[in-house]
């Protein structure tokens, strides 16, 4: 098998990549974390749909997770070209899987597309990696390892330690079957318990068929004793039904017997009520008369009542007006007290809009006061400065004489020295009167400012009171309107208290007689009622004497006898208690029955579970003893593995060592534990004797042997593909030239040969490069030279 191109699309460090593979020694050639170590990792996942390492890491870190990962792998095997495309898409990277031979598909799915380059490589993932695939450091541990550590390692590539621990497997197993056969001989019964048991098995057998005899004879006399009581219930049933139908019969006549006597005691109160309300006529003829006088009197207290209410609400609107009329005269002679003159009907808004206008004018008044203040002080100002300025400079100048510079054109005042000091005392003068002057039209225009000010803030404040007083004024007058206009539709009241009196006294006199009146009324309007009620009762009376004597004749033909229906009962009762009894002694034979069954299977269960796990105990013997002899059987196999494969790796590693060292050496032999001895002068020396050189090259043979001999046991063919993973360790300069000398020599045999290596020193050494370079973008590959 030999690789033609690998085509990457969001693998691990790469975003998208495309490589056409050269046949010969291939330099795979980058600093470290470029990605050259992925590229075997994406070969591993085409050939066998593993994802390296974490599978969260496996996605191109700058895709999105709608974006594929792609591996698509192409390859030469016995001269056909197979292309192996697999896929993982989504955020669970789904796995898709195609294998094509020649441009036509033979395989999909992610289990069948590995099962069928497993079958056409003829080896499985594990012995493909430890044939193809030398990693890290791996040639040297051959040589370096002690004895036992080396012969573990190499049983380790040669896939014999998957043996061991298949052993290891099978004697856990035997262990635990001999542990539960010691757990289950302690539960097994004697033969001294097996025969008791035995012998209890028959006594209970005897003792079930006694009790089921026994039972069924019960249960006969039970289903008798059953027979018996039914037929007494029937008869007992027969006669309740008699005695049910002869109470009813019994109340009935006792109601009815009641009832006539109720009907009786209603027709003689009846009679007397009639009587009792036909002596009241004289006595109701006497009271009409007076109810006349009655309700003359009480229509006149009627309107008495009337006029008093109003008479009562107007006297008490009377008072009220007098009080808020009382309450407006008080604050309109609080508003005079303060020089504010309104009568009852002025409205006093007229004089707040009167205030207000004053208010504006006294403020508009101290404004411009207040401007012709400031213009006149401003004025004052410059005035003074310029008293001020005449002075100094009239110092100035007597102070240094004719010498002085003049104060306008700034030349020496010589001649005009006189002259020019008279013009300063004039204008000083003239400064002095205009400022006294000004000064006095200042105080008068202050004093008139003030005299604004004040009479504005006293408008002001009355503004203020009289807006307060507004409220409580409107307010009077309006409830005072409301009261008048109330009175007004009152009226003029004209009411009499004494006649209203002496109506109310004499109506009340008469009250009792009214009562009476009402009452007889009552009772008169009764007597109809009365004389039908007692048409009724007769009625009532009549119907219950005829049922009565239904009722006895009905009793009569029932036919029923108190002494046959308590002989009745006893039968049943006797039947009864019969039944209970023979039924209490068929439970208890039927429990006895049970309980004998109950420990007679118990015992059977006990001696079959015995037997069952006396079966059980010979067959895991039996188990035990194959899985024992299988241990030793994998021992000879191994054994036997082991002594086919010593020869074959030296056999393998010898031909090459001698071909690699142009026949300075003739042979590498290994002995029983694996240690690595070279012929050299008739003699076989330990490796560690010879040079580092040396040393590497019987390695690589050793390693190429152990590939060689991987694939023959695997069934596969002699390989022309292999890949080292920084096999150069820390070798100086001259033994990695003397492993790549070697490698180059061994084109012949291997079709391919991929060297992954950061060493930049033997980029020219490789006849074919493939450079590895991490880019913002993902890492890039690309051929140097040819």
């Amino acid at each position: 098998m030999i690789l033609i191109s690998l085509s990457l699309q969001n693998f691990k460090q790469y975003k998208k990549a495309e490589i056409s593979f050269r046949e010969g020694l291939i330099g795979i050639i980058g600093k470290n974390g470029s990605g050259k170590s992925t590229l075997f990792d994406a070969i591993m996942l085409g050939l066998f749909g593993d994802i390296p390492g974490n599978k969260e890491y496996l996605r191109y870190q700058k895709a999105g997770e709608k974006d594929a990962v792609a591996v698509i792998l192409t390859l030469l095997l016995d001269s056909k070209e197979y292309e192996v495309k697999r896929e993982f898409r989504g955020k669970n990277l789904t796995a898709q899987a195609e294998l094509s031979c020649n441009g036509a598909q033979i395989a999909s799915g992610q289990k069948e597309v590995t099962a069928e380059i497993t079958r056409l490589i003829g080896m499985a993932k594990d012995s493909f990696s430890r044939s193809i695939f030398a990693g890290q450091k791996e040639l040297g541990l051959l040589s370096e390892l002690g004895g036992a550590d080396r012969k573990e390692f190499i049983r380790k590539i040669l896939g014999v330690t998957k043996i061991d621990e298949i052993q290891k497997s099978i004697r856990d197993d035997a262990r635990t079957i001999k542990n539960e056969i010691s757990g289950q001989k302690s539960f097994l019964l004697s033969d001294s318990d097996i025969s008791a048991k035995k012998e209890k098995v028959n006594s209970l057998s005897d003792s079930c068929y006694i009790l089921e005899t026994g039972a069924k004879a019960l249960e006969k006399k039970v289903a008798k004793s059953t027979l018996s009581l039914k037929n007494r219930k029937d008869i007992f049933f027969a006669e309740q039904i008699k005695k049910d139908a002869h109470s009813k019969l019994e109340n009935k006549q006792a109601s009815l017997a009641a009832q006539e006597e109720s009907l009786k005691n209603q027709i003689s109160s009846n009679k007397i009520k009639q009587a009792e309300i036909r002596s009241l006529e004289t006595e109701f003829i006497k009271l009409e008369e007076s109810e006349n006088i009655y309700k003359t009197l009480k229509n006149q207290i009627d309107v008495f009542e009337k006029q008093n209410v109003l008479y009562i609400k107007a006297e008490h609107l009377k008072e009220d007006l007098s009080g808020q009329t009382e309450a407006l005269h008080s604050i309109l002679t609080e508003l005079k007290s303060n020089g504010i003159l309104v009568s009852e009907a002025e409205p006093i808004e007229l004089l707040l809009e009167q205030g207000k206008a004053e208010q504006k004018k006294y403020e508009k008044a101290k404004k411009e006061a207040d401007a012709k203040l400031n213009a006149l002080r401003s004025k004052l100002g410059s005035i003074k400065n310029l008293f001020i300025e005449r002075q100094e400079s009239k110092q100035s100048i007597v102070k240094h004489g004719a010498d002085s510079d003049c104060p306008t054109c700034l030349r020496p005042l010589k001649d005009s020295y006189t002259v020019t000091l008279h013009k300063l005392d004039s204008e000083i003068e003239k400064y002095s009167k205009e400022i006294k002057s000004l000064e006095t039209a200042e105080k008068e225009l202050i004093k008139e400012t003030d005299t604004f000010e004040e009479n504005e803030i006293r408008s002001r404040k009355k503004n203020e009171y009289m807006n307060i007083q507004k409220t409580g004024i409107n307010q009077t007058r309006e409830k005072i309107n409301q009261v008048k206009t109330r009175l007004t539709a009152i009226g003029n009241i004209e009411f009499e208290p004494e006649k209203y009196r002496l109506a109310k006294k004499e109506f009340e006199e008469r009250q009792k007689t009214h009562d009476r009146f009402i009452s007889v009324i009552a009772r008169k309007k009764e007597l109809p009622i009365l004389e039908k009620e007692y048409t009724e009762l007769q009625s009532a009376l009549e119907k219950n004497t005829v049922q009565g004597i239904e009722i006895k004749k009905a009793a009569a033909e029932l036919g029923f006898s108190q002494n046959f229906f308590d002989k009745a009962s006893a039968d049943m009762q006797e039947a009864q208690n019969k039944k209970d009894d023979l039924t209490a002694e068929f439970s208890r034979s039927r429990e006895s029955l049970l309980s004998t069954q109950h420990e007679l299977s118990a015992i059977k269960k006990e001696l079959a579970e015995n037997e069952q796990r006396q079966k059980t105990i010979e067959k895991q013997g039996k188990e035990q003893i194959l899985l024992d002899k299988l241990v030793i059987l994998m021992d000879k196999f191994k054994t036997a593995i082991l002594s086919q494969i010593q020869p074959a790796i030296a056999h393998y590693a010898s031909s090459m060592f001698t071909r690699l060292t142009l026949g300075r050496y003739e042979s590498i032999h290994i002995d029983e534990d694996f240690n690595f001895l070279i012929f050299d002068e008739g003699n076989y020396f330990p490796i560690d004797r010879f040079s580092g050189g040396e040393k590497d090259l019987a390695n690589l043979c050793l390693r190429l042997a152990l590939s060689n001999t991987i694939c023959d046991l695997a069934g596969a063919a002699a390989p022309a593909f292999l890949g080292f993973d920084e096999i150069f360790g820390s070798q100086d300069r001259e033994r990695r030239y003397g492993i790549l000398s070697a490698l180059l020599l061994l084109q012949e045999q291997y079709r391919q040969i991929l060297i992954i290596s950061h060493d930049e020193e033997l980029k020219d050494e490789f006849p074919n490069i493939l450079e590895v370079r991490r880019t913002l973008d993902g890492s890039t590959t690309h051929w140097l030279g040819k």
